[in-house]
């Protein structure tokens, strides 16, 4: 969203993908940090039996 805003401003390219990946980081901490459990790839649980074709 920060890269698409960005770019229809016409602003520089580094300084917008530079805000974008630090406002990614923060993001991700701020769920780490709450306890935010997201979706894992794979889908599978430990445990859980295999799905049949």
């Amino acid at each position: 969203m920060v890269v698409v805003i960005g770019d229809w401003l016409d602003l520089p390219v580094l300084p917008t993908l530079a805000v974008a990946a630090l406002a990614c980081s923060v993001l991700r901490m701020l769920a780490v940090r709450r306890g935010s459990h997201l979706p894992v790839a794979g889908g599978r649980h430990q445990g859980d039996p295999p799905r049949d074709a």
